[in-house]
């Protein structure tokens, strides 16, 4: 049967659904293999069938067409990697072939990091060999997605099945046969699929909250439909075990569950049965599975009856009263044509039953429909169950006379039986009004006892938990006949049923008492009815789990008898639960707005409208549990039930497709996220193709207009959503579009910006977030023609501020396409713009509004401020943004400027030659030696601090420079080639001296020094210091040295770590700068002998913007005065701390360096809460600006190296790299690559680097991949003990690094209490953990595993000081 044609939108939820949009045009992929494998005759083959090749050669004949070095054709094998291109379809393919050969694996690791796919190739004759097993490693380390070729399969001793067990032995238990039959492959991948439900189930198991057990819950009665016959089995036990929750809720479900799976999901999901079949046949397959399932049923009846010994009577008891739910559940899911095979078992054990196990049973089959039930067997079953009325036990009466009434109800002709058997029936039991009330309805007779005394006795017995729950359903029948004989009583009762609702301990009485409400609720007034729904709108609002969660279904239909005002009123006090930050209230509040939705009167349209718009909100709630259930509120509850015809459905759908798109296409993360999503639109996607089998295509309302609004959106206020809501008066559909960054602001990272506005925006119609991986940079004619092109047929208009219009760049351009010619909507801040002037310059439609004077004084300065003091912001923010805001606090003590990189008071300056304006000393020192060098330190304008000068000695002039035979002797043992002898120095303080001799030193190495020398009294303490702290040693009295070959780097960035006001407090510099020595000498101890080159970053900063600042041409430009040059500067990662370059435009890729879990690799992804990686290289593309990288460091270019694949991928050419520190393999790897990159210092022998503040918890530290952020912080891993022993550090002793370890934690203590104590003088308040964002940048929770809490309201110190007495034990 055909399906009609798709729509659009259908066809993208579909997608969205199954998760199958892959848009990749250009793709990367790798040939791998063991030696003599074949791979390169396979890229032959591929090439030549592509039809790239003209001619197959051949490695054996020498002209393979990739084999292209002379040695490789002589030696037969690969050595080198090469590429070549290929086209498949519309795919343009990038064939890598790589060296098979042990020996090049460095050539073929080289290219995993650009590969998309990766072919490994296997010869079927040799097997998995040993680099094979290494390339598997290899690919799984750069999660490279794999297929396996096996070639050679045509040689002799190649072993189909055998070669199958050794892939799934050695490599992956996941491994699928593609050339099999295609039965056998389905198969074969469906077990595949599940290990991951087996993970899912064990994830279930071990849950303890409880939202997330009904959560995993709900997947499962989902995916049920789906699971093989050992899923469906695994899963039944872990519904079982789920029958003994505390929860009666959380054991409903699991019993519903349990029953769907039982019942086999039915024959609707098998085979149709062919047309020759009889009537009533069953084919033998569908005889045999429902066989299983009758089997399978029995075995749980039992179960449930009898569970294992070791169970204690009150998880027995909870498993026996499931029975009922179970039963219920399997009937309702089977055919009628299987019931019969299902009901026989228990009818058998309801033969066979004895005490107590006939009230479980006789209570299950009251819940089985009676057309189930084999009419020839209906006289024994009322004379079995007649037999157990009077036996003692006044429940098993109850529930006995329930089941009679009800089978003489579907079968009149047993009346006169039953009649007979229960006449003679008498309770022997002093309270027995219920059992006379039903026996008088079984026997059709009058009951005459009901009196106002007796209603209110009952009322006080449904109270009672001493008074069995078949008692108190009975008395709710009694109450609900009375009330039709006695309307007066209606509302008395009706609040009698409310109390019941919430207060009653067992389930059947609540939803008893719920219906028996809703019966009788049509009979009251408004007002009264006004009353309950307060009053159980009051229990929803409590937020107490065992009241509130079965208030919903019955809440929802009352609200839809309240005339129009006081449903709107009732529905937005629901609202405001439904948007809060306590989940259990939101949740039932959600329930409840989506049962009022399912019987609201199709009239009205405003208050359904505002429910969908609550509805969403709950979708994009920053929460995942309240996102989760409006998700199923609105696919499962709403689209997924029958309770609105197709026609309702239908308006609604085309009311909102677009909107609920938008919003799911925010990223979310976390794996039950995405499984509920999943399951969700599943619902959907079944009712979109019943619409359109049924109804046919959907009918979409004609596009309107569209504005097209940008902004940061810093955050997303009232005043924003003011003028969105004029824009859509006005007929239009309006995108927002939030900015990657801000020219000259510190905006929120931009997912969370995004959040925000969805947040906002959700219940606006119209009114939808632009795609964010779509950038459109409206100074760029190119982006805004594209923009034009997204939305065809279409009226565009821009949205803007006046004051933008006045003051942008963009509109100052007068060539043709810039925004100047499209239509735009403007909004005048003052209220008074120009039309003329607007006019003048734009040049398409023009479109003026103005804001309500409250909305103009709206503003991100007066949020920040208000935040700043703890106010309300909700006259400012949306409700549930002003909660978002406070709960993750954001921009808590959070500058609003960039900071910009001016000049520090603090500069070198670098003389070879003696210069008149050096200083006398300087050119006393300089004159006459060899290669002479000076480095001077000066504070602005042009004052002097200190100097450092040196010269370049040979081994042969040793004695003439040193005078001692000892020392000469000493230095021609260690040293060889060019030395450095350090003069003398100068400053004003022991910092200043060790900075000019570290500059000094640094400088040197480019010149090819490898040793250097100073001479140093006993009396020089301060020069003496700041020898030791970089890394010099004593060689003979009065002589030190260093060994400059291969020095070890301290980048010094703590400062920056630190916010304003606190990074300027003398107290937490000083901290800062007392920390440094100890670390200095803890690295040198590490490495003795061995230079350390110290580098603080504000310099390096510096050194750079100013170089940067050359290359742009805007170094002469006066401060003040803005005036861009051609380049763009992205600094990438955490140098310039997200500060800017004078006059250039400056964009950070906010980058993050994320450890595997067990740290022995890395990946480079983008930092939580920012694009993903192409996305913001988008963004840097939407300029159009060359492109300078900056780096703090370039050595091994592992950096450089994950980011070269996004650049290719976005097609973005960096023009050139700029880094603070480079080494000779960085320079070397830079020029094999064929890029310009420069740098500050050049180190050409680098050992080691080090980064002060990732080595200190709390402040800094690399994040860990599968850690969630907690309070904002991401948990992270400080290479340090007793976090990490740090493996990399291979050549020292273990002493040292446990100096390392305490030096580090000492440190971080020192600065983390200075800013304790600064905070608590300024603010007048701690900061604790949780407020450390206000005083740190970015801070970090120390990674100790996910058994460890960490206590936020406590200082960081404290568990440093922890921290340290660990480091103790361990060095013991």
């Amino acid at each position: 049967m055909n399906t009609p044609r798709k729509s659009a939108i259908i066809e993208e939820l579909r997608q969205q659904t199954q998760k199958v949009v892959f848009d990749m045009k250009h793709i990367c992929i790798g040939v791998l293999a063991h030696v003599d494998s074949g791979k390169t005759t396979l890229s032959e083959g591929l090439l030549y069938a592509s039809g790239a090749l003209r001619k197959l050669g051949r490695v054996d004949h020498g002209d393979a067409f990739l084999d292209t070095d002379a040695l490789e054709r002589e030696r037969g094998i690969t050595i080198f990697a090469k590429q070549a291109m290929l086209t498949a379809g519309a795919t343009e393919l990038t064939l890598l072939d790589t060296p098979g050969h042990v020996d090049f694996s460095a050539e073929m690791e080289r290219t995993l990091s650009v590969l998309d796919y990766a072919v490994l190739v296997i010869s079927g004759s040799d097997g998995v060999q040993s680099h094979t097993r290494t390339l598997w490693r290899l690919l799984e380390r750069y999660s490279v997605p794999t297929f396996l070729f096996i070639n050679k399969m045509d040689l002799a001793g190649a072993d189909k099945s055998a070669l199958m067990t050794q892939l799934t032995a050695a490599l992956s238990a996941e491994c699928v046969d593609f050339s099999s039959p295609v039965s056998e492959r389905d198969e074969a991948l469906a077990l595949c699929g599940e290990t991951a439900l087996e993970q899912l189930l064990e994830q279930a198991k071990g849950e303890k909250n409880l939202q997330r057990i009904r959560m995993y819950l709900r997947l499962l009665e989902e995916y049920s439909t789906y699971m093989t016959r050992a899923n469906k089995r695994k899963t039944l036990v872990l519904l079982y075990e789920l029958l003994m929750h505390p929860d009666g809720d959380v054991r409903r479900i699991a019993g519903r569950i349990m029953g769907k799976i039982l019942a086999n999901a039915g024959p609707r999901y098998r085979k149709e049965r062919p047309l020759s079949a009889k009537d009533g046949q069953m084919p033998p397959a569908v005889m045999a599975l429902l066989s299983e399932s009758a089997e399978l049923w029995t075995h749980y009846i039992g179960l449930c009856l009898h569970p294992d010994y070791r169970i204690s009577s009150k998880h027995a008891l909870r498993i026996s009263n499931s029975l009922k739910t179970i039963c219920q559940s399997l009937f309702a899911s089977c055919e009628e044509k299987e019931a019969g095979a299902l009901v026989q078992p228990l009818l058998d054990a309801l033969e066979q039953a004895r005490d107590e196990d006939r009230f479980v049973l006789v209570d299950a089959l009251c819940h089985v429909p009676c057309r189930y039930l084999p009419r020839p067997y209906l006289p024994e079953l009322s004379a079995r169950l007649a037999a157990m009325l009077g036996t003692g036990n006044p429940e098993l009466d109850i529930i006995a006379l329930h089941m009679l009434l009800r089978l003489t109800h579907a079968e009149p002709g047993l009346r006169q039986i039953v009649r007979t058997c229960v006449q003679q029936y008498e309770p022997h039991w002093e309270d027995h009004l219920a059992h006379d009330w039903l026996k008088s309805q079984v026997l059709a007779e009058p009951f005459a006892a009901l009196d106002a005394q007796t209603v209110s006795q009952i009322h006080l017995s449904n109270l009672k938990n001493a008074v069995h729950w078949t008692v108190k359903l009975t008395q709710i029948n009694m109450l609900r006949e009375y009330v039709q004989a006695h309307p007066e009583t209606a509302f008395h009762t009706a609040l009698h049923f409310s109390n019941l609702l919430c207060v009653s301990e067992h389930l059947p009485v609540r939803e008893a008492a719920g219906n028996a409400l809703l019966s009788i609720a049509p009979g009251l007034l408004v007002d009264q009815i006004n009353e309950i729904v307060i009053d159980l709108t009051r229990e929803l609002e409590s937020g107490q789990e065992q009241i509130s969660r079965f208030i919903p279904p019955y809440l929802g239909r009352l609200l839809c008898l309240l005339p129009e005002k006081e449903l709107g009123e009732s529905v937005e006090s629901i609202g405001q639960l439904s948007c809060g930050a306590s989940i259990r209230p939101a949740r039932v509040a959600l329930f409840t707005l989506g049962e009022a939705l399912n019987v609201l009167p199709e009239q009205e349209t405003q208050t359904a409208d505002h429910i969908l718009g609550l509805i969403l909100t709950g979708i994009a709630h920053y929460d995942e549990t309240i996102h989760q259930t409006a998700l199923a509120v609105l696919c499962r509850d709403i689209f997924g039930r029958d309770q609105l015809s197709l026609a309702r459905k239908h308006d609604i759908f085309v009311r909102l497709h677009k909107k609920l798109l938008t919003l799911l296409s925010e990223p979310r993360t976390g794996q039950l996220t995405f499984f509920n999503c999943a399951a969700m639109l599943n619902h959907l996607y079944r009712y979109t193709v019943r619409q359109e089998l049924l109804e046919g295509p959907f009918r979409f309302p004609a596009e309107k207009p569209a504005a097209f609004f940008p902004g940061t959106f810093d955050p997303f206020s009232v005043g924003h959503k003011q003028i969105v809501q004029e824009i859509r008066a006005r007929g239009f559909e309006v995108y927002l579009a939030v900015d990657e960054f801000s020219w000259s602001k510190k905006t929120l990272p931009k997912l969370l910006r995004r959040r925000i506005v969805s947040i906002s925006t959700a219940d606006q119609w119209d009114t939808y977030l632009f795609p964010d991986e779509i950038p459109v940079n409206i100074a760029m004619p190119e982006d805004l023609a594209r923009l034009w092109q997204l939305l065809p047929g279409r009226d565009v208009y821009l949205v803007a501020g006046s004051d933008v219009i006045a003051n942008a760049s963009a509109y100052k351009r007068t060539e043709p396409g810039t925004a100047a010619d499209y239509n735009h909507i403007i909004f005048c801040r003052d209220g008074s713009a120009d039309r003329a002037a607007l006019t003048a310059i734009i040049r398409g439609k023009l479109l003026l509004l103005s804001l309500p004077p409250f909305y103009e004084t709206v503003s991100s300065t007066r949020i920040r401020a208000s935040i700043d003091q703890n106010l309300d912001i909700s006259m400012l923010v949306a409700p549930v943004v002003q909660t978002y805001i406070y709960e993750c606090g954001l921009y808590v003590r959070s500058p609003e400027q960039k900071d910009v990189l001016r000049r520090e008071a603090l500069y070198f300056q670098n003389v070879t030659q003696d210069e008149d304006t050096l200083p006398q000393a300087v050119r006393d020192c300089m004159r006459g030696k060899k290669a002479p060098r000076a480095a001077l330190l000066l504070a602005r304008p042009a004052r002097l601090l200190g100097w450092a000068a040196g010269h370049t000695i040979l081994l042969d002039d040793l004695y003439d420079v040193l005078g001692s035979l000892e020392a000469c002797s000493y230095v021609r043992q260690h040293a060889s080639g060019q030395i450095l002898f350090m003069d003398a120095a100068q400053a004003e303080e022991e910092d200043a001296l060790r900075m000019l001799l570290n500059e000094l030193l640094a400088r040197s190495l480019e010149q090819g020094h490898t040793y250097a020398l100073c001479r140093c009294t006993e009396s020089q303490t301060a020069l003496q210091s700041a020898l030791r702290q970089l890394g010099f040693t004593q060689a003979v009295s009065g002589i030190y040295y260093v060994d400059m070959r291969n020095p070890v780097m301290l980048l010094q960035d703590a400062m920056l770590c630190i916010k304003p006001p606190h990074r300027d407090a003398p107290a937490v510099r000083e901290a800062v700068l007392q920390t440094r020595p100890r670390l200095r000498m803890a690295l040198s101890a590490m490495f003795p002998g061995k230079l350390l080159l110290c580098f603080d970053t504000e310099l390096l900063n510096q050194a750079i913007a100013q170089r940067i600042e050359r290359m742009n041409g805007v170094q002469d430009v006066p401060e003040g005065v803005r005036q861009l040059g051609p380049y763009m500067c992205v600094p990438y990662g955490k140098i310039f701390a997200d500060a800017i370059v004078p006059n250039t435009v400056t964009k950070t890729l906010h980058v993050e360096k994320c450890y595997a879990p067990d740290v022995r690799s890395f990946t480079i992804e983008e930092y939580p809460d920012y694009s993903p990686l192409p996305g913001q290289v988008r963004t840097l593309r939407s300029f159009h600006r060359p492109i300078i990288l900056v780096d703090d460091l370039l050595h091994k270019g592992y950096r450089i190296e994950k980011l070269d694949r996004v650049f290719r991928q976005e097609q973005l050419a960096v023009d050139r790299i700029v880094v603070a520190v480079m080494s000779g393999y960085g320079r070397d790897l830079m020029r094999v690559q064929g890029r310009c990159a420069e740098c500050e210092y050049f180190i050409p022998n680098l050992h080691y680097w080090v980064t002060e503040s990732l080595l200190y918890p709390f402040i800094g530290g690399d994040s860990v991949a599968g850690r969630k952020q907690k309070e904002r912080m991401l948990p992270s891993v400080n290479m340090i003990l007793p976090y990490v022993y740090p493996g990399y550090f291979f050549d020292v002793t273990e002493q040292s690094i446990r100096g390392l370890s305490k030096t580090a934690l000492e440190n971080a203590m020192q600065i983390l209490r200075a800013l304790e104590r600064e905070h608590q003088r300024v603010f007048s308040a701690a900061l604790t953990i949780r407020r450390l964002g206000e005083a740190l940048t970015q801070p970090r929770l120390p990674d100790k595993g996910d058994c460890m809490n960490f206590d936020f309201s406590l200082p960081a110190s404290s568990y440093l000081e922890e921290d340290l007495s660990r480091l103790d034990r361990i060095c013991r």
